[in-house]
């Protein structure tokens, strides 16, 4: 017989808020200031040239200017006006 099982509750959606433009950002870090999954932001990197620093083969960072820089590159060259 099988037993009920119980659904989980969902968690809120905390907004990350964007980082100081000095500041040094994981692959994480960015994933959850774009909403994302980190596998996401590491295919942004290899196919669509989100700047990232390589400090292993395996260890992303990315600084905060940079990002907001491509992020309103990306909403131009789409014809958007973007405000970060």
């Amino acid at each position: 017989m099988k037993r009920p099982t119980a659904k989980k509750a969902k968690r809120p959606r905390t907004l990350f808020t964007p980082p100081p433009p000095d500041a040094v950002l994981t692959k994480d870090d960015v994933a959850r200031w774009l909403q994302l999954h980190p596998r996401s932001v590491q295919r942004l990197v290899h196919e669509k040239g989100l700047p990232a620093l390589n400090l292993t083969t395996r260890n992303l960072r990315f600084l905060a200017s940079q990002v907001r820089d491509w992020l309103l590159k990306q909403g131009k060259s789409e014809g958007e006006d973007l405000t970060l």
